[in-house]
C-alpha cells in the first residue's frame, strides 16, 4: 500500500508594505491621536486604549502627557474640539532640518591668487621631486610666508634662457594660456 502524497506547500511570501510618504504617516499619526483623545475623553483606561489603538499602555500614557502639555487634552470636555484636532495634526508634522552652521564673516583662508583670486580656481600641476627639494621648498615657504606655488613660480622666472628659447616659449605660452582661459574661467 502506498502512502498518499502530501500536497506541496508554496512558501508564504509576505508582501512588503509600500513606503509611505511623510504626508500619509502624518495622517495616520493624526488619526491615532484623535482616536486616543476620543477614548480618553470617553473615560477609557490607558490599557484599554492601547488594545484598541494598537499601542502599549506606556505609549498611550506618553502621548496623553504630551497632549496635556500642549493643552490639547482636556479631560473635562465632552468631545474633541476642532481646535484640539487641528493642533493634534500639527504635532506630527516632521520638524525642519537644522540649518547649516554658518561661518563668521571673514572666517577662513583669504584668497591668495593674483588679483585676489581663489587658489582653488587655478589649474593644478602634479610634479615629482626629491625629498630634499620638497623639504627645502616647504621650509622656504614657511620662512618667507608665501605659498610653495609662488616660490616655484619665482624659480621658473629665474631660469636663464636664450632669446630663441624665449621667443619659442612665448608663442607656446600664449596658445596654452588661451586654452587654459577656456578651461578655467574663474581663474581670470
Amino acid at each position: 500500500m502506498t502512502k498518499p502524497k502530501r500536497p506541496t506547500r508554496k512558501p508564504l511570501v509576505k508582501a512588503k508594505p509600500a513606503p509611505m510618504s511623510p504626508y500619509h504617516r502624518a495622517q495616520q499619526a493624526f488619526a491615532r491621536q484623535k482616536q486616543v483623545l476620543e477614548l480618553a475623553l470617553a473615560g477609557k483606561r490607558q490599557a484599554e486604549i492601547g488594545e484598541v489603538v494598537g499601542m502599549s499602555q506606556r505609549g498611550v500614557g506618553l502621548m496623553l502627557a504630551r497632549l496635556r502639555e500642549e493643552g490639547l487634552f482636556n479631560p473635562d470636555a465632552a468631545a474633541v474640539t476642532a481646535r484640539q484636532v487641528a493642533a493634534a495634526a500639527a504635532l506630527d508634522v516632521p520638524a525642519p532640518l537644522a540649518e547649516k552652521r554658518r561661518r563668521a564673516p571673514g572666517a577662513g583662508r583669504p584668497p591668495a591668487g593674483e588679483g585676489g583670486r581663489m587658489v582653488r580656481d587655478l589649474p593644478t600641476v602634479s610634479t615629482t621631486m626629491t625629498l630634499g627639494t620638497v623639504a627645502t621648498l616647504r621650509a622656504l615657504s614657511v620662512v618667507r610666508g608665501v605659498g610653495m606655488w609662488r616660490l616655484m613660480e619665482l624659480g621658473v622666472s629665474l631660469i636663464p634662457i636664450t632669446k630663441e628659447e624665449a621667443q619659442l616659449a612665448e608663442g607656446l605660452a600664449e596658445r596654452e594660456l588661451a586654452r587654459l582661459r577656456v578651461k578655467f574661467p574663474k581663474a581670470w
